[in-house]
């Protein structure tokens, strides 16, 4: 009897040390094995509570938290809407404009309307055969931009009777003359949750899984350790926007001055807000153009 009760509670501490996992149990490197030639996936858990997933073609990353057994993971997010602006003294009091957006999010803008908001379509409605980028001059100073994703749910056609929409209103510095307006897909933008069990030092992702085998954070070379660190926390928009980033204007032949970098503009305001939708576009993009 003794023997049995003593085989008993040693069962029942390992079942209770096995559920007591803390967050360096987790602080590691993850594998997912793939048949896919490009290969799988990589998770890294870095001790500041960010993650890194690694794969072929690009990178995603957020904050993870333990509770118990089960890991969540918050993917971090990027705004709706960036702008960029600078001083160009080529362009004297006039305004330019380039539209980095993508045409299948309806992206809607709005120039200096300040009692009733009026979005323009940047691109006419069932856009196709782009020929970037598209750059919008006017003839005076800017010192308002709105912008908005103006979408009928599940497609990609303008709701000319959307009621509202969130708008992202900027303020233009008085010197700035030269603007980039950056939109981005909905990968970047929607914020995912997504889950996984940790369970004897292997992670589990998925009803079907196999389990990812944890290996120490030291099996990474250092300069994919610094770079994993890095990108956890790299805005991919920064402050200021120079000729080496993804987003700067390719230019043939620019001169210092074009090369010279963008600001970041901050939104002052981001409220959901009617408005009213005008029916001519910025820019049209058809096929049937040609």
């Amino acid at each position: 009897m003794k023997k049995l009760f003593f085989s008993i509670c040693i069962i029942f501490s390992a079942a209770l040390s096995g559920q007591n996992i803390s967050n360096d149990d987790v602080v590691g490197v993850y594998k997912e094995e793939s048949n896919d030639p490009v290969g799988g996936a990589t998770f890294i858990f870095l001790l500041d509570y960010t993650y890194v997933i690694a794969y072929f073609g690009g990178f995603q990353k957020g904050v993870w938290e333990l509770n118990k057994d089960k890991v969540t993971l918050i993917k971090s997010t990027e705004p709706q809407f960036v702008l960029y602006g600078r001083s160009l003294k080529s362009l004297k009091n006039r305004t330019q404009i380039n539209f980095s957006v993508e045409a299948n999010n309806a992206v809607a803008v709005g120039l200096d309307s300040n009692e009733q908001i009026k979005l323009k379509p940047v691109f006419n409605n069932a856009a196709n055969c782009f020929n970037y980028p598209y750059i919008f001059k006017q003839e005076k100073k800017l010192h308002q931009l709105r912008a908005a994703q103006v979408l009928i749910k599940n497609t990609s056609s303008f709701s000319k009777n959307h009621p509202s929409a969130h708008v992202f209103h900027f303020t233009i510095p008085t010197d700035y003359n030269d603007l980039i307006l950056i939109n981005l897909q909905s990968d970047y933008t929607q914020e995912v949750t997504s889950h996984a069990i940790f369970n004897n030092g292997k992670l589990f992702i998925g009803s079907d899984s196999k389990g990812m085998e944890k290996r120490p954070l030291q099996t990474l070379n250092e300069e994919d350790l610094v770079m994993s660190n890095y990108f956890a926390k790299k805005s991919l928009f920064p402050d200021e926007l120079t000729s080496d980033n993804e987003f700067f204007p390719y230019f043939e032949n620019p001169s210092s001055e074009l090369l010279a970098p963008f600001y970041k503009i901050e939104d002052f305001d981001i409220s959901k807000e009617a408005f009213t939708l005008e029916s001519e576009p910025y820019f049209q993009a058809s096929c049937d153009d040609d």
